[in-house]
Parts: C-alpha cells; sequence; structure tokens
C-alpha cells in the first residue's frame, strides 16, 4: 500500500511531516525517495518522510507458469529490486489457459519521480 499523509498525522516522529504509509516490504521501500522511512510500531507499516510517490501497474500476459514469475526494476543509478506476480493460477489440469492472450496478470509498485526500468 502506498497511502499519502498531507498534514504529517501518521509521522511516527511527532515532527509532523507530510509523506506516505507504505507497507513494510523492500518493494515499498527500496525506491522511496524524502528523508527515509520509518518503522511504525506495532504494525506491518513504515512512513516515509518526505516521500512523493505513484502506483504504478504493470499487466501482462501469456506467461506459461504461475510460479516465481518476477519482475526486476531498476533506477537510473542501478538500484534493484523485485517485484512479484499477481495472478490467478489455473493449476496444473489446466496450463493452457496459462498461455491465453486475453488472461493478464500484474504487478504493482509504488515509485517516486524518476527513470526507470522494468525487467
Amino acid at each position: 500500500i502506498a497511502i499519502q499523509d498531507l498534514d504529517g498525522s501518521f509521522d511516527p516522529n511527532r515532527r509532523g511531516m507530510p509523506g506516505f504509509l507504505v507497507s513494510n516490504e523492500t518493494k515499498t521501500t527500496t525506491f522511496a525517495n524524502g528523508l527515509g522511512c520509518t518503522e511504525i510500531p506495532g504494525s506491518c507499516a513504515m512512513f516515509c518522510q518526505e516521500a512523493c510517490l505513484r502506483n504504478v501497474k504493470a499487466r501482462v500476459n501469456g506467461a506459461f507458469s504461475q510460479q516465481n514469475v518476477e519482475m526486476v526494476v531498476t533506477n537510473a543509478n542501478g538500484t534493484m529490486d523485485v517485484v512479484g506476480w499477481s495472478r490467478y493460477d489455473y493449476g496444473p489440469e489446466n496450463l493452457s489457459h496459462n498461455t491465453r492472450i486475453e488472461l493478464e496478470g500484474s504487478f504493482g509498485i509504488s515509485l517516486p519521480t524518476g527513470f526507470f526500468s522494468f525487467g
């Protein structure tokens, strides 16, 4: 998740700085810009102070396998992270469905402004 906090009311540092409340996952925090991310005690979330993120969703189709499908995201500095696959699995009895072009899966990630490559 990535939820914008305009007035800093979720800032665990109590500085009242704006930012984003995000999932405590590397796919969300690796590329977070701003002043860094602070863990929110007693939760699975982090607060990324002064960050400005946008949610990006890449839709893909035609993957034969449903297991270990990943997208590698790289920024202009060469920093990399891996995003997992979100798609319905038809199971081994219907593998032919997995390659049907009209059936899509997706990858989702929250990114700041910048240049990124997806592979």
